[in-house]
């Protein structure tokens, strides 16, 4: 819970840190394990995130709610990894986490990352815009707005890309989405400048 609580009010190192002396004590325990995932997730570290989802992912016998969670996890972190070898996976357990748990608006998010990776720009931005409607939460709600201004940017929307880039900033300005919506935008500017006329 403190973990959680440091991860709400953007202190990542405080919620790393709460991970750490928890683990210290129960190193087996799903939910601490987990939120270090979670952790790796919002420091970009997309590799490390994984491993901790599939170690966790591995224990798991039989279908479950943690099961689809793990999933949607590991689909995340393959999606925002960057490593083309890791979509198929991705789409495959984002798929099942979202036709198991359709109302969490995080495991709506992770489809629409997934899809976005994908290039299925329209449903992208359909369930990016859902859950980003239904997040209560100011962290995730900024990662959905940054997907949504990529997913603008790579229809051909640079002012609906800039809008959901302002969201971003004022809900999480350290959102860890930022810099990388950032760089989508200026390779989109630049790439319009270098253009013929």
């Amino acid at each position: 819970l403190e973990a959680t609580s440091c991860r709400e009010q953007k202190d990542l190192a405080g919620a790393r840190d709460w991970c750490d002396r928890g683990l210290a004590l129960y190193p087996d325990n799903v939910h601490l394990l987990n939120l270090t995932g979670v952790n790796h997730l919002d420091l970009q570290h997309y590799v490390e995130a994984r491993e901790v989802f599939h170690r966790l992912f591995a224990r798991e016998k039989q279908a479950s709610s943690l099961a689809s969670v793990l999933m949607n996890n590991i689909a995340y972190a393959n999606a925002l990894a960057g490593n083309p070898e890791w979509l198929a996976e991705a789409d495959a357990f984002s798929r099942n986490a979202y036709a198991q748990l359709p109302w969490i608006p995080a495991i709506v998010g992770t489809r629409g990352t997934v899809l976005l990776a994908m290039g299925q720009i329209d449903e992208a931005t359909r369930l990016l815009s859902k859950s980003f409607e239904e997040h209560e939460s100011p962290v995730s709600k900024a990662e959905n707005a940054c997907h949504l201004a990529i997913a603008h940017v790579r229809s051909g929307k640079p002012g609906e890309a800039q809008r959901y880039l302002g969201l971003a900033r004022q809900l999480h300005p350290k959102c860890p989405a930022i810099p990388r919506t950032e760089l989508e935008l200026a390779n989109t500017r630049s790439s319009s400048a270098a253009a013929p006329t």
